[in-house]
């Protein structure tokens, strides 16, 4: 029963010191870190999130206007080479 009592003891103040140095260490960094700093990386990241979003939406445009026109290549080769093909036609 002893061992069970200290083994707990052990355990409990194991995990309570862990969270204290825990606590400290946020709030040491928080304490270092200026409001500035946050409010660029936030806005940074956010900025860069945006770049990446219309640059997608920017390629995605210009891979379906490229897509047309092969898509219209294919058909005006198609109705060159077989101009009596009245299924061509439309």
């Amino acid at each position: 029963m002893k061992r069970l009592f200290w083994l707990s003891v052990g355990y409990l103040g194991g995990l309570g010191s862990a969270l204290w140095v825990r606590k400290r260490i946020r709030e040491t960094v928080e304490r270092y870190t200026s409001d500035w700093l946050r409010d660029e990386f936030t806005q940074r990241s956010k900025q860069l999130g945006d770049d990446v979003l219309h640059r997608a939406q920017d390629r995605s445009r210009q891979m379906a206007s490229r897509a047309k026109t092969v898509a219209s290549d294919v058909r005006e080769a198609i109705r060159r080479e077989f101009p009596s093909d009245e299924r061509l036609a439309s």
